[in-house]
C-alpha cells in the first residue's frame, strides 16, 4: 500500500498527461498478462506471487485514475497552522 502524501497524489495525477500513456498501458499490459498467467498456474506460491504482482499494478492504475478526486480531498482538508 503507498502513504497518500499530497506530492504522491500530485505525481498520480501527472500520469494522467497524455506523454505518460506508455507508462499507464505498460501497467493495463502487466495486470491483464498476470491475470491470464494465473488461470494457468498451478502451483499455489507462484499463484500468490502473481497475484501480489496484479494487485500491485491494479492499485497503481487505481490511485492515477482516481488522482483527480484524492487531490479534491487533499484540498478541502483544513491547513494545520504553524
Amino acid at each position: 500500500m503507498v502513504t497518500l502524501t499530497r506530492d504522491v497524489v500530485a505525481s498520480f495525477l501527472r500520469l494522467k498527461a497524455p506523454e505518460f500513456d506508455p507508462y499507464t498501458g505498460f501497467l493495463r499490459s502487466v495486470y491483464q498478462q498476470t491475470l491470464e498467467e494465473m488461470a494457468a498456474i498451478k502451483d499455489p506460491d507462484h499463484w500468490r506471487k502473481l497475484q501480489g504482482k496484479a494487485q500491485f499494478a491494479k492499485e497503481l492504475l487505481e490511485y492515477v485514475e482516481s488522482s483527480n478526486g484524492l487531490v479534491a480531498k487533499f484540498d478541502s482538508r483544513p491547513q494545520p497552522s504553524l
